[in-house]
């Protein structure tokens, strides 16, 4: 893989490590508001969206830096993390925002301002709605089955699986030619790969990579799965 199609894979990848971690994935459906503020409170501290949906924190203090930082570090490493360092910390009218894309409870809080009880949760169900786009997998013994589902595009080429067995391990193909388009591009369609050559008991990661027909390439995951 190009060091410059690796670079922009990792910036999108980590963003989009919540969607892998379940079934149920979407993108985009609602936005919810948090403020951060001088009480030093997330208001409201507690949350209840559906997956798919986008929370937005806003610092609006008057002049105290705050952060959004998830308690589990999967879950930061995942991108639910405005910034764990003062340099990265929000400051008055800045704001952050993250996309949900599995259910589960996320607890997190304030880095400056845990001590002081600025926690809060969000809590996220499963999406009633049906789902736009996902990338999933499931393990079965031997193989790992990838499956994804994308809307259609007429600018689209096809797609490449790229896998890792780690964060600081370089992704790399694993089909042996483009998967092309199954039907009509301008039609949502679902997509299954199977990979056979894995070790039983290893973690792998996978990155959807998505190429239009200008050569341009977006990314989705990674799925994380422990094979089998």
């Amino acid at each position: 893989m190009r060091p410059d199609r690796w670079l922009q894979a990792l910036g999108t990848v980590a963003l989009g490590l919540l969607g892998t971690l379940g079934p149920d994935i979407a993108w985009g459906q609602s936005a919810h508001e948090v403020r951060m503020t001088n009480q030093l409170i997330f208001d409201p501290s507690g949350i209840t969206i559906v997956a798919g949906d986008t929370v937005r924190w806003v610092n609006v203090s008057t002049a105290l830096p705050h952060t959004a930082t998830a308690d589990q570090r999967n879950v930061r490493l995942a991108g639910f993390n405005s910034g764990s360092r003062p340099s990265t910390w929000l400051q008055p009218g800045e704001s952050f925002e993250f996309t949900f894309t599995t259910p589960g409870e996320f607890p997190y809080h304030c880095v400056p301002h845990q001590a002081f009880g600025m926690v809060g949760t969000v809590i996220v169900n499963a999406s009633t709605t049906e789902f736009a786009e996902f990338f999933i997998t499931s393990a079965e013994e031997g193989r790992v089955i990838l499956q994804w589902m994308m809307e259609g595009r007429n600018d689209r080429l096809g797609f490449n699986v790229l896998r890792s067995t780690g964060w600081a391990q370089e992704f790399r193909q694993i089909n042996d030619a483009m998967i092309p388009l199954q039907s009509n591009p301008s039609q949502a369609t679902a997509y299954t790969f199977i990979d056979a050559d894995i070790v039983p008991g290893t973690s792998y990661y996978y990155v959807l990579e998505d190429v239009n027909r200008q050569g341009m390439a977006s990314f989705r995951g990674p799925a994380v799965i422990t094979t089998r």
